[in-house]
């Protein structure tokens, strides 16, 4: 049996028998990129409040979060360009 234990806007805490985890709310969906420039790829850094420090990372970001008709393509072009200025292209 899965127990709920704490709900925000995107994710929740639940805990199913002695195992406890965080998982998205039900119809949250994320894009994650993977954008590469001149042989590397690119990475962003963020301070995430569970490791209590910056952590490189692919940028990335919630799918319709402003518009809930928002295509996964373009939450990917989106996201890719708000958290590293780089514009998308084929």
């Amino acid at each position: 049996r899965e127990e709920v234990m704490w709900r925000g806007r995107y994710v929740e805490a639940r805990r199913r028998g002695r195992w406890e985890y965080a998982g998205r709310i039900a119809g949250i969906r994320a894009a994650a990129i993977v954008a590469i420039d001149d042989g590397h790829a690119l990475l962003v850094s963020q301070y995430r409040v569970p490791l209590g420090r910056i952590s490189l990372e692919l940028p990335a970001g919630l799918i319709g979060d402003d518009d809930a008709e928002e295509a996964v393509e373009a939450a990917a072009i989106r996201e890719l360009e708000e958290e590293t200025g780089y514009r998308a292209r084929a």
